[in-house]
């Protein structure tokens, strides 16, 4: 492969800004010299993700990356060094020196780029000149979209069926397979055969402009390809999973709004973009995965908004309840937009313009909100046992919201709207029906949100768990809430005293404790029945035991490593560092 010279390689290095570079992946926040975010290579709520702008680097303290400008580029997309290194001399119109090569050289990916970059502007030029694309200019044209804005802000295009974009490659080079491999057509009975043949097309590009695959819509009643949409298949260059149309696009304004906008298709990306909303992207023939949320979260950066814009049908709020139930609990600031009447937002947009589409994202409301009346909505509730069904349904919706107060506000909500009491919704949110899962718990099982309450109740309803594991020395450590150091407290007096006319052990606790507030406590962990039986008890309470000691270390992980983000010193900063190491020890030796 072709060297690159020592001096071009320190004047890309240095001279190419990192923090502008990063911020169009990550949205940053602070002082000039060192700035901070989501990191873009791993899961996390709290930015541990640094940019030192004097060095000119980047350093990830939660999962250890770290590099330079080069090494983002790599790292962030996938590629390899001379093609991040090309990239971003050309961006900075930094002139790069490298020995002759041919095209033997070249990585696949790379191959596959230019196929599609090829293809892309042959798709283009057909639809704005080939007589067999009137119809899909035609489809474009009656939704009020410019075809010569279509092809080169958007990407469309059209397949044609009177010449072959395979052949067209094969004449410039490139070979059967990568052709292929690339998705643009097939063998078929020893013949190479276009796949996106006579349809319109969308262009389905990376974060960084360039064509990795194509989504088409059928035009043509001849089309022997039935399916209204097909896309490309996976690729080198191209996974579903984590593909986003329109970021392209959208990336430099969700990065400055710090809210990103979700549609279903195609059209209506054009649509948001076209009446102002430069923020929006949809999902590339596929459902919202937990990747296209992690490109998102680290665009929106810690505190920012994702905003979802279903379709008001069957499949429309199936994927907002799928999209609610996965992703609720990662992120606070999830949202819908409101269905206008069934329509998605490019029919909107044809029938009241683009004021229309401002409208709908003023009026937005929290995801939980949404997914949760829309399942009240699509329930009857004639009768009181009709409401009941209606409630049962929409519990998990409720159980998964994380924050008490938030889901108490929702539990009211959806009791106004059934008619029923607050306090009858909130008593059968509390019941194990609400998980939606069977309410027999396996011992070391228990569902991901027990904790301290939780342990305590094994604790007061049964004495030997009490008494076996309170002699733990670092029991008192696992607990965070002082509500819960008040019941160990009495739990350690009830094991010291001896028991009046041999009383049950949750009432003899009930009767040692010195105040109203502590008897409260006592009284509302015995009243809930544990969810195993008594000969479990043990195992369930050994896994309590061990969740809260996880949980406690991550506690303590994260106070670390917020010591390191906040020191202002070198000396503050090797301390913390230091501090850091150390407990990563101490817990690999658990």
């Amino acid at each position: 492969m072709g060297r690159i010279s020592a001096d071009d390689l320190a004047k890309v290095r240095n001279e190419v800004p990192i923090a502008e570079v990063v911020s169009e992946h990550v949205a940053l926040k602070g002082a000039a010299t060192s700035m901070k975010g989501l990191c873009p290579f791993h899961q996390e709520r709290t930015p541990s993700f640094n940019v030192n702008t004097v060095t000119n680097t980047f350093h990830c303290f939660g999962c250890e990356e770290s590099g330079d400008v080069i090494d983002f580029i790599q790292a962030v997309e996938g590629e390899g060094f001379r093609w991040a290194v090309q990239y971003l001399a050309d961006l900075y119109n930094i002139p790069v020196h490298f020995e002759k090569e041919d095209d033997t050289s070249k990585t696949k990916a790379t191959r596959l780029l230019e196929a599609n970059t090829i293809a892309a502007r042959a798709y283009g030029y057909s639809l704005l000149h080939d007589p067999d694309a009137e119809p899909a200019r035609q489809l474009l044209i009656a939704r009020g979209f410019d075809l010569e804005e279509a092809v080169n802000t958007f990407g469309c295009g059209y397949a044609p069926t009177t010449k072959s974009i395979g052949k067209l490659l094969l004449a410039q080079g490139f070979t059967i397979e990568e052709v292929t491999e690339a998705g643009l057509a097939r063998q078929h009975h020893g013949h190479l055969q276009d796949y996106f043949q006579g349809r319109l097309l969308w262009t389905i590009k990376n974060s960084f402009g360039k064509p990795v695959g194509f989504g088409g819509r059928r035009i043509h009643h001849n089309d022997p390809q039935t399916a209204k949409f097909i896309n490309t298949a996976e690729t080198a260059v191209y996974k579903k999973s984590s593909v986003l149309y329109g970021l392209d696009l959208a990336r430099k304004d969700i990065v400055r709004t710090r809210q990103a906008i979700v549609v279903e298709g195609y059209t209506d990306v054009m649509a948001m973009h076209l009446a102002g909303h430069h923020n929006t992207v949809a999902a590339c023939g596929t459902a919202f995965t937990a990747d296209h949320l992690h490109t998102l979260h680290r665009l929106v950066g810690h505190g920012g908004e994702i905003v979802f814009g279903f379709d008001g049908d069957h499949a429309g709020k199936k994927a907002g309840q799928e999209v609610y139930r996965d992703h609720n609990k990662t992120l606070r600031r999830l949202s819908a937009l409101p269905t206008s009447d069934g329509l998605d937002p490019d029919e909107l947009r044809q029938r009241d313009g683009d004021q229309a589409l401002t409208a709908l994202v003023a009026e937005r409301t929290t995801l939980s909100e949404a997914v949760i009346f829309s399942v009240l909505d699509d329930k009857p509730r004639q009768t009181p046992e009709d409401r009941v069904a209606a409630l049962d349904a929409v519990l998990p919706y409720l159980n998964d919201i994380s924050d008490p107060l938030v889901q108490h506000e929702y539990a009211s909500k959806v009791a106004a709207r059934l008619g029923f009491s607050n306090t009858g919704v909130e008593s059968r949110l509390k019941s194990p029906a609400a998980s939606g899962q069977p309410q027999r718990l396996s011992p070391d099982h228990p569902p991901s949100s027990y904790g301290e309450k939780e342990l305590l109740q094994a604790f007061v309803q049964v004495e030997d768990v009490a008494r076996t594991h309170l002699s733990t020395w670092d029991i008192d450590l696992k607990f965070s809430k002082p509500a819960s150091h008040k019941v160990l407290a009495v739990l350690r007096k009830g094991l010291a005293t001896s028991r009046i006319d041999g009383r049950p052990w949750p009432l003899h606790l009930q009767e040692i404790c010195t105040d109203n507030a502590e008897a409260e406590l006592i009284t509302t962990l015995a009243a809930e029945p544990l969810p195993v039986s008594s000969a479990e008890s043990h195992t369930y309470a050994k896994e309590l035991l061990r969740r809260l000691d996880k949980q406690q270390q991550q506690r303590a992980l994260e106070e670390l490593q917020q010591n390191i983000r906040d020191a202002t010193t070198p000396e503050e900063r090797d301390t913390a560092l230091k501090q850091l190491v150390a407990h990563q020890r101490q817990t690999a030796r658990r």
